[in-house]
């Protein structure tokens, strides 16, 4: 069974379980993903692409996963307050710009338990990223889409602090510094086993 068809069956068990909803996804149309992509820049990893065209939105950590058109909202909010002369002198989206961080940051940032900040030129949210969960106020989570951390899952809080998502500190020195999609999802669905 390959990873995708593993989570479709943990969440049917979970739907099963609890009638509310929560755990019914949403499978994204291949027209909407593909102009979000257009919109954004660049293409999406490919684990999160196949997720949101076979399982969807809706269901996951936090609030849920974002629905694509949701996310592109989230990134013009964001940079319209933060990015408004860049929009102009140059139209590169920011989720295809730079990712500011490098895999050493990641690990020092898990060693010490810290969050990390960027002073980045041209100024930005979502640079190298797209969020795919709002956890409430500030706070999001983002999959990196540029670089060689490129598909792996952040938490953003207040726009300027960052840190590689975990879902279980307890199992912190067993995981990498950074995690992809495909695993951070699986460890919240465990945790909500």
């Amino acid at each position: 069974m390959d990873a995708m068809q593993d989570l479709a069956t943990k969440l049917q068990a979970h739907r099963e379980r609890d009638a509310s909803g929560r755990y019914a996804g949403h499978p994204v149309a291949p027209s909407e993903l593909m102009l979000y992509e257009e919109e954004i820049g660049v293409r999406l990893p490919a684990d999160y692409r196949q997720f949101l065209l076979e399982i969807g939105w809706g269901v996951g950590p936090w609030n849920g996963l974002l629905r694509p058109r949701d996310a592109l909202a989230a990134i013009r909010s964001a940079n319209s307050f933060v990015l408004p002369e860049y929009w102009i002198e140059d139209a590169t989206p920011p989720s295809s710009r730079p990712f500011p961080f490098t895999r050493a940051q990641a690990e020092e940032s898990r060693q010490q338990d810290t969050w990390l900040t960027h002073d980045c030129d041209p100024p930005g949210v979502w640079l190298g990223c797209v969020p795919i969960a709002h956890q409430g106020c500030d706070s999001w989570t983002a999959l990196v889409t540029t670089g060689d951390l490129a598909g792996s899952v952040w938490n953003m809080y207040n726009h300027d602090g960052w840190q590689p998502a975990q879902h279980d500190r307890r199992r912190w020195p067993l995981l990498p510094a950074v995690v992809g999609f495909l695993e951070w999802y699986h460890l919240w669905l465990e945790g909500v086993s």
